[in-house]
């Protein structure tokens, strides 16, 4: 007869067996439907989890699933949304997205409307000594965003953003401006990728926004999203420089997986994120 605690070790042996035969890693790249052409930095979570990951630059990606019966979810800018089951998936699959039906000439820049002075909106800390604030987690897809408040259509020229300080030779964010619903963070307003590419350095970074006749009116949420994998970070490898504003609360948003929705978090009262967006408003 053999002992209990062996028949113990052939339970947890099977189990063991069961799991590791459930886990399976799931490769593939993200594709234009149209052109075919390759889709940089989508995002692919899995459905009712934190797990998620961020293809990168030629749309190649992988992730690992626990349960075959989960869901893909892939978004990009620009692009239809899809979901696909994790059952049904090959190894090495093509993902076509179908882009988005954009209405040209949906905000039109008439000459001369936007014809004022040049002006900050947002937070800038110019002497760079205040306190700071982390992207708190080393995740591809983390986000932290500042909202700002537009009284009346300006037209956006650069936004901007004061770095702390940050490990790494170089940084990758995407930029991501959301309509404010509320305190919940709506749709995006950017209709394709713009990424901010620059060697790690201490101190104000801006980006030209011209070409885009970005026309923005009310709250919005200016964000960045990380792109990179910097495990070797920590989460406070990578911090912002706070502001003081007149705004009691301020509204700072984070989340740490591209499954995660944005949400508020609470920080010092009178202090906000040095990200600003620069324009001129309309006459």
């Amino acid at each position: 007869m053999f002992p209990i605690r062996f028949f113990v070790f052939l339970t947890l042996f099977a189990l063991c067996g069961i799991n590791a035969s459930a886990q399976r890693q799931l490769v593939g790249q993200v594709v234009d439907a149209d052109s075919g052409a390759p889709i940089p930095y989508v995002s692919i979570g899995i459905r009712g989890t934190e797990s998620g990951t961020i293809a990168d630059g030629g749309g190649h990606f992988a992730i690992q699933v626990d349960d075959q019966s989960a869901t893909l979810d892939l978004s990009a800018i620009g692009y239809q949304s899809k979901a696909l089951a994790a059952s049904s998936w090959k190894s090495g699959e093509t993902i076509a997205l179908t882009p988005l039906a954009y209405q040209l000439n949906a905000v039109t820049v008439e000459a001369g409307r936007f014809d004022g002075p040049e002006r900050l909106f947002g937070a800038k800390n110019e002497n760079g000594r205040g306190p700071a604030i982390a992207l708190g987690s080393p995740q591809l897809g983390a986000q932290i965003g500042s909202t700002i408040q537009f009284d009346r259509p300006t037209l956006i020229k650069r936004a901007g953003f004061v770095l702390n300080h940050a490990k790494g030779d170089s940084l990758l964010f995407r930029l991501n401006i959301y309509r404010m619903e509320g305190e919940e963070v709506g749709e995006q307003l950017l209709t394709e990728n713009i990424l901010v590419r620059e060697k790690q350095r201490r101190g104000t970074f801006e980006i030209e926004l011209a070409e885009y006749d970005l026309v923005l009116e009310g709250e919005v949420l200016f964000a960045l999203e990380w792109l990179r994998d910097f495990d070797e970070l920590g989460s406070k490898g990578i911090t912002f420089d706070l502001a003081k504003t007149k705004r009691k609360f301020a509204g700072v948003y984070m989340t740490n997986s591209t499954t995660r929705p944005l949400r508020k978090m609470p920080v010092r009262a009178k202090y906000k994120p040095c990200f600003y967006l620069m324009g001129k408003q309309a006459l």
